[in-house]
């Protein structure tokens, strides 16, 4: 049991005062001084007794609704307002254990997820006066306001803005509910009816909606070195927004830079990493090989963040989600319908040019972008595997093939 314990203050006093740790200790690294500051920073915030009681007034999600990382994600209502809660159970062993090379710290996931939450919710203090004001009149729309974070001695916790949207009776907190739930039950009917209008139209409102997320993570990969290496659809948690949204597929939301347990950043050119604490992440983080991209940006103080030469830093979690969005249209589309590949990519013709345009890729080139997915292995053998393998391997054969 830790021996120092101090009461978690008021609104967003404990947020302020680690902002001002991680400014101060990434701009004058020293090695033991720096970790040390974070980690008393984290045990002398432990509170068991209010963890437990927010423990008991939270109402979880369902594990359908989350990702792999593990993480507890629900609904808390404090003084009567409804805020989300994401909570990790600590592994006694490895939460207060680093990594350290030069100019690169790597941390404990939920630790790591702290951090970079913090620094989201101070960006006055991270980024210079110019880029703040382009960040608050572009892109602070798509950031989860932080309430406070949190320690027990088994967990931790950040508390912030409630996310998600209610359409009709049906709750959709990520895109990919928006996906299962909305957009491909609509797109089978659309296409059974060999409506393209309304594909049309809806493609045109998706691709106005990621094109502008897109600038965003550029933003941040270039002010903060921000990667996510994980950005599947289940990690892009929405809000809804006062838009109209169309009268069958569901647009009038805003998606979110969101769950950054695994997400790396840049401040004062220290690089913040996520601990490996897997046998098979150590490996593979090390090596340069066909199932190894993703590990080595997430893990790896030396990375490599260009992509076949091709692709800048940015563009790998873009990369990522173009190749998660093609799996769902594959699996719960093309493998449903008789349609010959070239009929089928013409209904998505909208959404291919983003493809290539955001990649600057040409046509014979985005031929080669989904053949990746209609000829994966690993997708035939067994859909559930996890999609970093996928990614992986669609990455290293891509590449190969430009």
């Amino acid at each position: 049991m830790l021996k120092h314990t101090k009461k978690l203050t008021n609104q967003n006093t404990s947020i302020k005062s680690f902002k001002s740790i991680i400014y101060k200790n990434t701009k004058e690294l020293h090695k033991k001084k720096t970790l040390k500051d974070i980690f008393d920073f984290f045990k002398n915030n432990v509170n068991q007794t209010k963890f437990d009681s927010l423990y008991k007034k939270t109402k979880l999600f369902g594990s359908d609704k989350l990702g792999k990382s593990g993480a507890l994600v629900g609904v808390v209502k404090i003084k009567g307002k409804e805020y989300v809660i994401k909570m990790y159970k600590l592994n006694e062993k490895e939460k207060y254990t680093f990594k350290y090379e030069t100019k690169c710290i790597k941390l404990y996931y939920p630790f790591n997820e702290l951090i970079i939450n913090t620094i989201f919710s101070n960006m006055k203090t991270f980024i210079s006066p110019k880029n703040y004001k382009i960040y608050k009149s572009k892109y602070a729309r798509y950031f989860i306001p932080l309430k406070t974070i949190g320690l027990s001695e088994t967990h931790s916790y950040m508390i912030s803005d409630k996310i998600g949207m209610k359409y009709n009776s049906n709750y959709y907190t990520n895109l990919h509910d928006l996906f299962i739930e909305n957009y491909i039950p609509t797109l089978l009917e659309c296409i059974n009816k060999n409506d393209k209008k309304t594909i049309n139209i809806f493609l045109k409102k998706f691709v106005a909606i990621l094109e502008e997320y897109f600038e965003c993570i550029q933003f941040l990969n270039k002010n903060l070195g921000y990667i996510n290496s994980d950005l599947k659809c289940k990690n892009v948690f929405i809000k809804g927004n006062k838009t109209k949204s169309l009268d069958t597929f569901i647009t009038n939301f805003t998606p979110l830079i969101s769950d950054l347990d695994k997400a790396t950043i840049k401040i004062n050119n220290v690089l913040i990493l996520p601990k490996e604490d897997k046998y098979l992440q150590k490996y593979l983080a090390k090596r340069t090989q066909k199932l190894s991209k993703v590990y080595e940006i997430r893990y790896s103080c030396s990375r490599n963040t260009r992509l076949c030469d091709r692709f800048k830093p940015y563009q790998y979690d873009i990369i990522t989600l173009f190749f998660d969005i093609y799996l769902l249209l594959y699996r719960y589309i093309f493998k449903k319908i008789k349609l010959s590949v070239e009929d089928y990519y013409d209904y998505f013709k909208i959404l291919n040019n983003l493809v290539k345009k955001t990649l600057n890729i040409n046509d014979d080139e985005f031929t080669k972008f989904y053949k990746r997915i209609h000829n994966s292995y690993l997708l035939k053998v067994k859909s559930g595997i996890k999609l970093s393998f996928h990614i992986n391997a669609m990455l290293y054969n891509f590449c190969k093939s430009l």
